[in-house]
């Protein structure tokens, strides 16, 4: 008999408390039972459905775990990850459902038996998916029912949990990124439900120790997230706080990084509730807490994970915030984007300047286009290479230079190298919230090369060309460079791809992308927005070898870095 099953059987001090939905990992589930049955009896109907934009399919049993009906790298995560049964569980934890307990063990058993009969077996030990799957296990194996299956299907089941246990121990399995908090939970999940177990051996110390070094490499000391994309600054430090909420972690580290992480949110979501769609993620709706500041207008230098951000006050009506956000940080290449020294803008109530954001996963050409540079309001330095060189420079940190408040406005400037490509780009923005904005950008090269300067617009805004520029209702962009500039503006186009962003996932629609096209061994480019209200922006000229900023007749003093 199983060390497990004996101990379950003779000592009942030694079975932990049953775990819950939420310490099984599951999500978006509804606190009611009846809410909860009315889900699974929607799944068992239609099917499942991880998203949307997928049709469902019948989830019953035998299934096809090697299905992959869409060519869909996150669907097949999902699956993988047991999704289909979070209501299962669900079920069971809010209403203590019998048939809801014994469909969630077929379940696992079907995909075991799938697993051993798999030629592929890394499409079923996906890193994530293996520490959410481990929670499930654990689930199971917490409930008082256990006890109550064969023999033969408690042996099937702890026989599961402990290869997924032996797997959540090996070093090398554990993901150096935010996967690695998945396997984090479910190896903790194991652990406290099965002590006994040879695998669980030390299991205590080598979760804590996991969980140190992921703090370490998935935040920056002042708490901001380093996979280049504030929506896994969200997703983190809401699987840190369930990860806490479990009373399995004695880690003051998890406690402080919690609190940081709280702090910085803030700081990502845009005066309308907003969050930034900068990298891999997307601008959906987080209200968060609002900080109380003395000041109408602050800013903060996140230097280490690379952004800037300048904004009204919390508090305010939306349509009477405006807000920057800038960004420029290289720590790996988990979910970066080409997108190094690229902004977004918020004012009159909305996001004027986008993020192009994250499509999806799955590989296609809408993918490709998503994180190259021409996606982002940026400059293309290497037409004809996406990525900016990105792939060939080893990771540099944060690449904003500085940030200062000024009599006038705010400068926050920034610098990154591409030596692989023979390029630099320096660029400095001057910025007076509400009124207007510049960008005033360097680049240098070793040969000429063509150039390309593009801005992405909110679907809703249509730009119209101007003899230096663009403008739309009140807002005007115009140029000035060293160099003759040919503008293009692109909205829909299919091919190559540009003027698209993502709304949602594998959800595109048409936005304004405009260019500036020029040919040269660098050259300099000052791009003025102007935000209406009466106000303004200032002039630009070119002197020998920088610029010249004239507001209100007199010129500007400006950092050089």
């Amino acid at each position: 008999m199983p060390l497990f099953l004996f101990k379950r059987r003779t000592d009942p001090a030694a079975a932990a408390a049953p775990l819950t939905a939420e310490q099984a990992m599951c999500i978006k589930l509804p606190t009611e039972a009846e809410r909860t049955r009315l889900r699974v009896a929607y799944q068992e109907r239609k099917g499942w459905r991880p998203r949307p934009d997928r049709p469902a399919v019948p989830f019953t049993l035998p299934f096809d775990w090697t299905a992959d009906p869409f060519a869909d790298a996150n669907w097949r995560f999902q699956l993988h990850a047991w999704r289909p049964l979070d209501v299962y569980i669900g079920l069971h934890c809010r209403g203590g459902d019998a048939a809801a307990y014994r469909f969630l063990i077929d379940a696992m058993l079907d995909w075991g038996r799938a697993e051993s009969r798999g030629r592929r077996k890394t499409a079923f030990w996906g890193d994530m998916a293996a520490g959410i799957r481990a929670a499930k296990l654990a689930y199971v194996l917490s409930q008082p029912e256990f006890g109550q299956e064969s023999r033969l299907r408690q042996a099937a089941v702890i026989r599961l949990a402990r290869r997924h246990l032996a797997r959540l121990r090996d070093p090398d399995f554990i993901a150096r990124s935010n996967h690695a908090l998945a396997q984090i939970h479910g190896a903790a999940a194991l652990c406290h439900v099965a002590p006994h177990w040879p695998e669980a051996e030390g299991g205590k110390a080598y979760v804590s120790d996991l969980l140190s070094r992921l703090l370490l490499s998935q935040f920056g000391r002042r708490g901001v997230h380093l996979e280049h994309s504030p929506g896994y600054h969200f997703f983190a430090l809401r699987e840190f706080r369930r990860m806490a909420e479990t009373g399995w972690f004695d880690n003051a580290d998890l406690d402080r990084t919690i609190r940081a992480a709280a702090r910085a949110a803030p700081w990502f979501v845009f005066p309308d509730e907003t969050s930034s769609a900068a990298g891999d993620s997307s601008p959906i709706r987080r209200p968060v807490p609002a900080p109380v500041v003395k000041d109408p207008v602050v800013g903060r230098l996140f230097r280490e994970a690379g952004y800037g951000v300048v904004r009204a006050a919390w508090g305010r009506p939306a349509n009477k915030s405006p807000m920057l956000l800038v960004t420029c940080g290289h720590h790996s290449n988990v979910h970066k984007h080409a997108d190094d020294l690229s902004f977004e803008l918020f004012d009159w109530g909305r996001r004027l300047f986008v993020d192009t954001g994250k499509y999806s996963y799955s590989a296609s050409p809408m993918r490709d286009f998503s994180v190259s540079a021409r996606a982002h309001n940026t400059i293309d330095l290497a037409l004809g290479r996406d990525d900016n060189g990105l792939a060939l420079t080893p990771p540099a940190g944060g690449g904003l230079t500085g940030m200062k408040r000024t009599r006038w406005g705010w400068v926050i400037s920034g610098r990154i190298e591409r030596p692989a490509i023979g390029v630099a780009h320096q660029r400095r923005f001057l910025y007076r919230p509400g009124q207007w904005l510049i960008l005033l950008d360097r680049v240098t090269a070793d040969e000429p090369r063509d150039l390309t300067a593009w801005l992405h617009l909110h679907p809703s805004v249509h730009a119209e060309e101007t003899p230096d520029g663009w403008r739309w209702k009140k807002l005007t962009i115009r140029h000035v460079a060293d160099h003759p500039l040919a503008l293009r503006r692109i909205r829909g186009q299919q091919e190559p791809l540009q003027g698209w962003m993502a709304a949602d996932y594998h959800k595109a629609v048409e936005n304004d992308a405009l260019a500036a096209d020029w040919r040269g061994q660098g050259g300099r480019l000052a791009t003025i927005i102007g935000l209406g209200r009466g106000h303004a922006p200032p002039e630009v000229r070119l002197t020998e070898d920088d610029f010249e900023v004239v507001w209100r007749g007199a010129s500007l003093s400006i950092p050089r870095e």
